[in-house]
């Protein structure tokens, strides 16, 4: 019963994420929590809702619970990466980033894209670049418009 309950909670926490509703996703993924504090596919939930509703304390928190429970899973440490990417945590954005590129993530360009930002950010303008060409030769308009940006830099230096 209590499975059919914490299933039925992720497909409607999924379907409101999908629809926009971001807060009544965050409070579905918490039901869900409740019912199973185990399995990482409702922290994933809540960390993307607390993301898009820019609550970056929560949405951290659910990402490093999701890493926590599926090590394994390319999109958790992508996400996790992202959420430091966008709280300035550089650091750590590029060792989740490079964890979820390792992992083999079907989003690799977007991946390839935030890594360089962040390398950028860590003053790793090679790293960014390659980074960004790796990004761009799989037709990401962010990694072209990177590669872009970074060549403009070097060639004023």
């Amino acid at each position: 019963m209590v499975e059919k309950l914490y299933q039925e909670r992720l497909t409607r926490a999924a379907a409101a994420l999908d629809a926009g509703s971001p807060s009544a996703s965050v409070g579905l993924s918490e039901d869900a929590i409740a019912l199973d504090p185990i399995t990482g596919d409702a922290y994933l939930l809540a960390a993307y809702g607390y993301l898009q509703l820019e609550q970056y304390g929560h949405a951290k928190d659910r990402a490093k619970h999701a890493v926590e429970r599926q090590p394994s899973d390319a999109y958790s440490w992508q996400l996790l990466g992202s959420i430091y990417l966008e709280t300035g945590d550089y650091l750590e954005s590029d060792q989740a980033l490079t964890k979820a590129i390792d992992l083999g993530v079907q989003t690799i360009d977007q991946a390839l894209a935030d890594r360089a930002v962040v390398r950028m950010q860590l003053g790793r303008s090679g790293d960014a670049l390659a980074d960004a060409r790796a990004a761009c030769k799989r037709e990401s308009e962010l990694g072209c418009g990177l590669v872009r940006d970074l060549e403009a830099r070097a060639a004023t230096r």
